[in-house]
């Protein structure tokens, strides 16, 4: 059976620290076991 991987995509992140580090807190509550930052 294969496992599920849940990822986090983030973007658009600047000088919106506060905003970005819950956003990243909520999706690992989700269970997101990887976070990709496009910038």
């Amino acid at each position: 059976m294969a496992k599920e991987i849940k990822i986090g995509i983030l973007s658009d992140s600047h000088t919106k620290t506060t905003l970005h580090q819950e956003t990243v807190e909520h999706l690992s509550s989700l269970g997101a076991e990887y976070l990709l930052h496009a910038g």
